[in-house]
């Protein structure tokens, strides 16, 4: 409780902590703090396979980087995706938009070339955020999200493509990324682009203000 306090007085609006899924004291101790359970997440990776090859896109999909684009375009983009998503959903509409894309940026040393708007027709249709983790040739898949009314057109599959055609072209063998277990959608579209599941992961959270 002291820990979470300080963590307050910061200026920090939510506090997130990571548990084992069996680990039933340890949630007991962060319930007895004021953390409530978010989701039990999927871990999944992709691993490159001997020269892995660039992979053709089935949509006219692009990808822009997000300093070609406007910040109130992508934190409207981003807060859209939110709508009838099955990741996560307890905590939509509780944190705000500029924390969500601090939480999703990881290490200060990103530079954020990772970060893409999904165009379809040259108009926003969601969001691609990737991290390169620091000293690691691996990238971190933070967040894919599609606009409610784009939805069921291979955008989601193309922006996963996407994905590990950046790694391959960066140099990294790895992608990583956390999913709602209950997103099962999603977990059977990350299968399909080769991700495996490697563990779970109890994801708890609490409203410092």
């Amino acid at each position: 409780k002291v820990a979470k306090t300080n963590t307050a007085q910061k200026g920090v609006a939510t506090a997130h902590a990571l548990l084992g899924v069996f680990d039933k004291p340890l949630r007991q101790l962060f319930e007895s703090a004021g953390f409530a359970t978010l989701a039990t997440l999927q871990y999944m990776e992709w691993h490159a396979r001997q020269s892995s090859p660039a992979i053709a896109q089935t949509t006219n999909a692009t990808f822009a980087t997000i300093a070609t684009r406007s910040h109130d375009e992508l934190c409207s983009t981003l807060e859209k995706t939110f709508i009838g998503s099955l990741d996560c959903p307890a905590i939509h509409g509780k944190r705000h938009v500029d924390d969500i894309l601090a939480s999703h940026q990881g290490f200060e040393q990103n530079n954020l070339s990772l970060w893409f708007t999904i165009l379809a027709e040259n108009k926003p249709a969601g969001v691609l955020l990737m991290n390169r983790l620091p000293n690691e040739d691996v990238l971190e898949l933070a967040y894919l999200g599609i606009l409610p009314e784009m939805r069921r057109r291979g955008l989601a599959k193309n922006a996963l493509t996407h994905a590990v055609n950046q790694a391959v072209k960066r140099g990294c063998d790895k992608i990583i990324l956390a999913v709602d277990i209950a997103n099962t959608p999603a977990i059977s579209l990350y299968k399909k682009v080769h991700f495996l599941e490697t563990a779970n992961r109890m994801a708890m959270f609490c409203l410092l203000h």
